[in-house]
This record gives structure tokens, C-alpha cells and sequence, in this order.
């Protein structure tokens, strides 16, 4: 089969965390052609097969793709993309969305949601009042079902065939978005399908667990919520007094360096590459978490190949990664207090030896490697 891996996005792939070499590398081990298909100013540093255009805009119009003779399309599409989708779809190919999301959209479906995506970004008592403002006014358009992000999800879900997300809890989000918008046709559409890792994470032998946790982020980014997590820290921190500490990510120093100086055992390590995080990984017992939303959470993935848990805030997919306290804890809220205490249990968990760290690798492992993600794609347009 001949598959075109389609980026329709003005950025370069360089610049996002998705990485299109898993298509390539997944479609390719199952005996299938994948080609990447994008503009040419976008392809970043990509190696694989591509075939390219000049403009994005030729990719939204049928007859490109009609002469390109491919019998499938994939690609990541956050739930929009609709041109380009239409235009695959009047060539006649089956479309596979990739939505990189947490289901948890519209204002009228998900208000607290929609507020943490905008509320933590205003600066001023001025910004906040003009967000608050914009906030009620997306909220009635999104509640009368005229909200135009909210048309767009529509129209794109759509115009794709099958669609990808992260858990069956983020489905369950997307169908009540579905439901408040009277689409409710439109869930069956919808598949689980975790991003893939790294083969680098699917490989090698998982060393002795360290007492030591580990986080991931750009902590200048309001999404990451860096002040909660100090917060978690000093509490955590004050009563434990052997586990370290490590924050991977650029921007630590402004919220973490006064803690980081108070605690010898939180060390600050910046901006690392990838072999130094997942040697990190592996000698982890936890990733640990304290954003306001994730949507395709690819550090959570590349800690339980590399056999760490996760302690988290409430979030969609991660409660499907957790598996109900299986491979990690979810903090009962978004409070320090809650989330400093789901870190304790879980790394209690760990010093009774009720974690195996060989069993969680081999676990996800399996599920998150290139060649099951594709297999899951095209089993989502087979059935």
C-alpha cells in the first residue's frame, strides 16, 4: 500500500514534538511505501521519502492528490485541516487524522479547560478583565453552536475517515464536546492510538531504579504551570529526605533557582539532549507532571518505555496511562497539597517493590513502538 504521510502545517517539522519518521519507520516495517508529503519550505530536517510541492495550498486541491496515486492519507491535523482534508477525500482516499488532543474542547463542553488555556497567560488585572470578557463571549457562541474553532473541529472531523487520540478517555471528552454541539454521529469515528516512541526508547536494558524523580518542560510556558510545581516541591521535598530531583527544560532558573539552592538534592539540568533525558529516564522511578492540560504527552510515553510511572494532575490522557494506578498515581486535584501526596504514594509504591520496572518497559514497549502505532492506523480504516 502506498501511503502519503501529509504535513499541511506552515512550520517547519524541525520544530515540532510529532515526529514523522515513526510513520516512516512503522508503515515501512509492516511491508507498506509511506511518503512524506509537504511543502518544501516545511520539511525541516527530515531524511526519509518525500515528495514535495512549492506551496501548502497545492495540497488543497484534489487533482494533486489525484495524480499522486496513493491508496491511504495520514497525518496530524489537531482536529482542523479541513481544506486539505476535503481535497484527499475528492480524490477519493480513505484519511486517517491524527488529532494530538485531549478531547477537551469548546467552550460550552469544557469551560474550565477553555478558561486554563487563556486565564494563566494575562499579566495585568486589564489583560484578565479583557480575557474574562472573551471568555463569556466564545462560552454563549459555543453554547449556541456558532462558535467558529468550534465549526472548524466539526468540518474537519468530517472530512476524515478515522481519527486518532491519545486514550479512551479523551474520546469520552471528545464525544461530550460531540453531544453539546449535536454531532453525537461523529464519535464513531474516533479510535485510541498513543503516540509512538522513539525505537531508541524501545531498546536496551532497563538499569536498577534510582530514588530519583524526574520533570520535563519549558517552565517560562504558563501550560507547564512551573509555580505549582515548585509548590509541590518544597512540600514534598521538606518531608522526604532521600529522593533527588531533576528538572530537564529551559526557563528553570527564574522559578526554580532559589529552590533548587534550599534542596542539594533538586538539581536544574537546562536544556539536554536526548540520550542524556532518557538515560535520566531510565535510572527513574517517576516522571512527574504538573501542567494544565497536555495533549499528546510524548515524555510520558518515552518514560514508561524507559519502565518509570507517572504522577500527574487530572488530565485525560494521562488517567488512561495511569490505568486506574497501574503505572503511576493521579493526583485527586490541581493542588500542591494533592499532587506533593500522589508523589509520595507512588514512590511508596516503588520502595515495597509492588513496581517492576522490567514488566512497565516491556508493557509499553510494545504498545508505543513505531510499527503497533501504524498497525492500529490501519486497522482503524479496516474495520
Amino acid at each position: 500500500m502506498r501511503i502519503a504521510c501529509f504535513w499541511g502545517e506552515a512550520r517547519s517539522l524541525a520544530r515540532i514534538s510529532f515526529r514523522h519518521e515513526h510513520l516512516i519507520d512503522g508503515f515501512a516495517a509492516l511491508g507498506h511505501e509511506p511518503v512524506l508529503v509537504t511543502a518544501r519550505p516545511w520539511l525541516g530536517g527530515f531524511r526519509g521519502p518525500a515528495e514535495l510541492v512549492d506551496d501548502l495550498a497545492e495540497l488543497e486541491r484534489p487533482e494533486s492528490w489525484r495524480r499522486r496515486n496513493f491508496d491511504l492519507a495520514v497525518g496530524l491535523t489537531w482536529l482542523r485541516k479541513t481544506p486539505l482534508l476535503a481535497a484527499i477525500a475528492a480524490a477519493g482516499l480513505p484519511r486517517v487524522a491524527i488529532a494530538d488532543s485531549d478531547g477537551q474542547l469548546g467552550y460550552a463542553a469544557h469551560p474550565r479547560l477553555a478558561w486554563r488555556r487563556i486565564g494563566p497567560y494575562q499579566r495585568s488585572p486589564r489583560e484578565r478583565l479583557r480575557a474574562a470578557v472573551y471568555f463569556v463571549r466564545r462560552y454563549a457562541a459555543s453554547r449556541s453552536r456558532r462558535d467558529p474553532e468550534d465549526l472548524e473541529f466539526l468540518a474537519s472531523a468530517r472530512a476524515s475517515s478515522r481519527i486518532a487520540f491519545g486514550s479512551a478517555e479523551a474520546i469520552q471528552c471528545w464525544r461530550r464536546f460531540l453531544r453539546q454541539q449535536g454531532a453525537e454521529e461523529l464519535g464513531t469515528r474516533a479510535f485510541v492510538a498513543p503516540f509512538p516512541v522513539p525505537d531508541s526508547f524501545c531498546q536496551g536494558v532497563i538499569p536498577q531504579k534510582e530514588d530519583r524523580v524526574v520533570a520535563i518542560g519549558r517552565w517560562s510556558d504558563p501550560q507547564k504551570d512551573a509555580n505549582l510545581l515548585a509548590d509541590v516541591l518544597v512540600r514534598f521535598l521538606t518531608r522526604n529526605r532521600a529522593t533527588r530531583v531533576e528538572l530537564f527544560g529551559a526557563d528553570g532558573e527564574a522559578v526554580f533557582g532559589k529552590l533548587a539552592a534550599r534542596f542539594p538534592r533538586l538539581e536544574l539540568r537546562g536544556v539536554q539532549e536526548p540520550p542524556v533525558v532518557r538515560e535520566a529516564l531510565a535510572a527513574s522511578r517517576v516522571l512527574l507532571f504538573a501542567s494544565r492540560w497536555e495533549t499528546g504527552p510524548h515524555a510520558a510515553g518515552e518514560a514508561l518505555a524507559a519502565g518509570a510511572t507517572l504522577v500527574s494532575p487530572p488530565m485525560p490522557n494521562f488517567a488512561g496511562m495511569i490505568e486506574n494506578g497501574r503505572y503511576g498515581a493521579l493526583a485527586r486535584d490541581r493542588t500542591p497539597g494533592a499532587l506533593a501526596d500522589a508523589l509520595a504514594a507512588e514512590l511508596a509504591n516503588w520502595d515495597r517493590g509492588e513496581r517492576d520496572a522490567q514488566g512497565i518497559a516491556a508493557t509499553w514497549r510494545a504498545r508505543l513502538n513505531p510499527r503497533t502505532f501504524c498497525t492500529t492506523l490501519l486497522e482503524s480504516v479496516a474495520s
